[in-house]
């Protein structure tokens, strides 16, 4: 959405006690860039606050049932990174090993793409959308409001997949198209259990259409039949600032009431997407290896977690000796790895080595 500040606007956003922000492109994704975000899954019939100018919305009562961690790498360092070319970033999501691929213009960041694991009976699936989803835009503040449509088509085999009694299928195709209505309703001050951040408030009614077909064999033919075919309509609200294309936080809500369904909120000490660690202050090498690494930080090292392309954790040492900073990465296989490590104060630092 372009920019539209009136200077009338502006003239009252001086003058009141809090003024409301405007989102840039400072914070969009760099590599070595990582995000930890607390789930809430029991939200105990929250309400999600109203609408408007000035507005103190206070959900510090959440809790942290589970927590994900999604970190940007180079798209070349992803398995899949040839079925998505025009990718400029990955962002790994530790908890579902699930890749999702973004590019980026001077205004937006957009979702083009996933790669993972999506159901139990089928293998990886790479889902390229026709039309991205969008992430964040810069230059939004109070009554901005766009939509967009992001659609796929998939076609898979269905062999090892279990159908209904009698049915023969040789493969399955999925549509799926998404609109989103987002409308910025609101402005002031958040409050989570991680503190109290100036945000506004994006209202996003989607509606999403979903059609399931299969291959079928009939009589003598195999011929595409249509077993599913549903709308479905739901309310989210997002909580934006200006510090992380990741929202501070997230509400989704119940489809058959007015109520928060769950919630996902960030943590705190990243006040941008990329500062959550100090990635250049973390010094590995040698750097290509085949045998041993070396940590070098500012501070003491305490631990260390070494993940690979997939936000796999390969290796972790909780107790991680004070005095040698060598760690033996020999029976690693041959790639990418990452290195998140702690210090003693908490802090964090995120390095990367290649595996010869």
């Amino acid at each position: 959405m372009k920019k539209k500040i009136i200077t009338l606007l502006m003239f009252t956003c001086i003058i009141a006690a809090k003024a409301q922000i405007t989102t840039t492109n400072s914070h969009f994704p760099r590599i070595g860039d990582s995000q930890i975000d607390f789930n809430d899954s029991l939200t105990s019939m929250q309400s999600p606050g109203s609408a408007g100018t000035n507005q103190t919305w206070n959900f510090s009562n959440l809790h942290q049932h589970t927590s994900d961690t999604t970190t940007i790498v180079s798209v070349s360092s992803t398995a899949s990174a040839a079925q998505f070319p025009n990718a400029k970033f990955a962002a790994l999501q530790g908890s579902s090993g699930q890749v999702g691929y973004l590019d980026t213009t001077p205004s937006q960041v957009n979702l083009i793409g996933i790669f993972g694991n999506f159901s139990s009976l089928v293998p990886p699936l790479a889902i390229n959308y026709s039309s991205p989803d969008i992430l964040f835009k810069s230059g939004i503040t109070y009554h901005s409001n766009y939509s967009f449509t992001t659609s796929l088509n998939k076609t898979i085999s269905t062999t090892g997949i279990s159908l209904p009694a009698g049915v023969t299928a040789d493969s399955g195709r999925l549509f799926r198209t998404q609109t989103v209505y987002r409308t910025i309703d609101g402005w002031g001050n958040i409050t989570t259990p991680e503190g109290t951040f100036p945000c506004l408030r994006a209202r996003d009614s989607i509606v999403t259409t979903t059609k399931i077909d299969l291959h079928v064999f009939v009589i003598a033919i195999y011929l595409w039949q249509n077993v599913s075919n549903t709308t479905t309509h739901s309310i989210t609200y997002n909580f934006i600032d200006d510090n992380s294309i990741d929202p501070v936080l997230t509400l989704n809500m119940d489809s058959t009431s007015n109520t928060v369904g769950s919630a996902t909120y960030r943590k705190a000490q990243a006040t941008g997407i990329g500062e959550l660690v100090q990635k250049s202050q973390l010094s590995i090498y040698p750097n290509p290896t085949n045998q041993s690494i070396f940590i070098s930080q500012p501070s003491m090292l305490n631990s260390i977690e070494i993940s690979n392309v997939l936000g796999q954790v390969v290796l972790s040492n909780k107790s991680f000796s004070k005095t040698d900073n060598s760690i033996d990465v020999s029976n690693l296989l041959s790639g990418v790895y990452f290195v998140k490590t702690t210090d003693e104060t908490g802090k964090q630092y995120l390095g990367k080595f290649v595996k010869e």
